[in-house]
Order: structure tokens, then sequence, then C-alpha cells
């Protein structure tokens, strides 16, 4: 077992993880355990961290456990392993000090859209909102387009009971760049994004407005047949 053991400290993480297991199956939990705490400091597999925390938290080592789920969080930052954070920092009353620090590492590492995802899982509808702004105000500033991307659309299907401007905003910027990209895969995604305007519209009791609005969008865009066909295959 001490010759398995020397072998398994001059392993890669992901092999002694396999290694580790091994030794347990063997009936030495102990030894197992032991190794992969020695590796935690310099560990870069989460997967290694992963098993540790497995084992640490059935053996209800709760302090073990929030450091192990940090470790890997930041190793990884991604909302799965936030919401791992989040759940052990829970169970030991220290989630509104965890997670102040979390918000803090977010913007201090510029990882945006992480905080976004954040933002939009506890239900803080504005300051997703405010984030995705400094992100656009950021990217005007240095010139680059704007993106038509996924989070855009996320945040704004996020926003449409509570911040119904701001999703109507966001829908009509991601519908105009569409067109402006031409082609009529772009014609037929704006024409759905739209499809989400009025319903926003109409949800807030505005059906005139939708009705000056797409209208306006028609005559805009009169001399473009194709985005004009997508439109109206759209009920719109």
């Amino acid at each position: 077992m001490q010759e398995a053991a020397d072998e398994a400290r001059r392993a890669s993480d992901y092999d002694l993880i396999t290694f580790s297991q091994d030794i347990q199956d063997a009936g030495h939990t102990e030894l197992a355990e032991q190794l992969l705490w020695e590796r935690q400091k310099t560990a870069t597999d989460t997967r290694l961290l992963q098993q540790l925390l497995t084992w640490v938290q059935a053996g209800e080592d709760t302090e073990s456990s929030l450091a192990l789920a940090g470790q890997i969080f930041q190793l990884q930052s991604d909302l799965e392993h936030y919401r791992q954070l989040r759940e052990v920092a829970q169970a030991l009353d220290l989630w509104p000090k965890v997670e102040q620090e979390v918000l803090g590492y977010l913007v201090a590492e510029n990882k945006n859209r992480l905080l976004i995802e954040v933002h939009l899982e506890e239900g803080r509808i504005d300051e997703a909102l405010s984030v995705l702004h400094t992100i656009d105000q950021a990217k005007r500033s240095r010139m680059y387009p704007l993106p038509v991307g996924s989070l855009h659309l996320t945040v704004a299907r996020a926003a449409e009971v509570e911040r119904p401007e701001a999703a109507i905003e966001i829908y009509l910027a991601v519908a105009q760049r569409l067109i402006d990209a031409r082609g009529r895969d772009n014609y037929a995604k704006a024409a759905q994004h739209l499809v989400r305007v009025r319903a926003v519209i109409q949800g807030i009791g505005e059906d005139e407005r939708w009705q000056t609005l797409i209208a306006s969008i028609r005559e805009t865009n009169r001399r473009l047949p194709a985005p004009q066909d997508e439109l109206t295959r759209a009920g719109l």
C-alpha cells in the first residue's frame, strides 16, 4: 500500500483520482483522503477537488467543504459551481458574507457574463441590466460592434415583467442589428424578437404603441422585400 501511495503522489491530478479511489476501495479510506489533501493546494483539475469535496461532505466536515467549494469555483467559475458554493455556504449560515466575496471576485476579474448570470439567478434584474449596460458602453467606447448574443436575450427575457421598457429596448436593438446584418435567416430571427416586443408592449396595455412601432419598422425597411416577408410570416 505504501508503494501504491508513493506512485499516486507522482501521478497527475487526473490519475491521482483513480489511484485514490482504488486505495479507498482496498479499505484504506484515510490514506486515500490524505493523498488528495496533499495535492489540494496545487491541484488544477477540479475533478480531484470535487472528489475530495464529496468525501469531506460525507464526513460532515463543513468548514473544509466551504474552502473546497470556493477553490473549485475560482478554478472553474460558472453558474453550476456558484450554486454549489452557495449551497455549502448556506448550510453554514455564511452565505451573505460569502456572496459578497463572490460578487467582489467577479467584478475584480471582469467576469461580467457570469456576474449577470448570478444576478439573474438571485432575481436582481436591475443589477443584471446595469452590468449589461456597462459592457455595451465599453464596447461602444472601443468602437467594437455590439454583439447579437444570447446574453442580451437572456437578460431581456428575465426583465419582461419587472422592467418591460428595458426588455423592449434590448429586443429592438437586437432585432435592428439582425436586420442591418442582412440575410433571410437574420430577418427571420429579427421578426421573432419583434414578436416578443409585441407581447411585452401588449402586456402593459399599450397596443396602440405597438401598432405605431411596427408600422414604423415596416416603413423604414419598405425597400427590402425579404424582411417585409418575414414580418408577415411572423404575423406582424
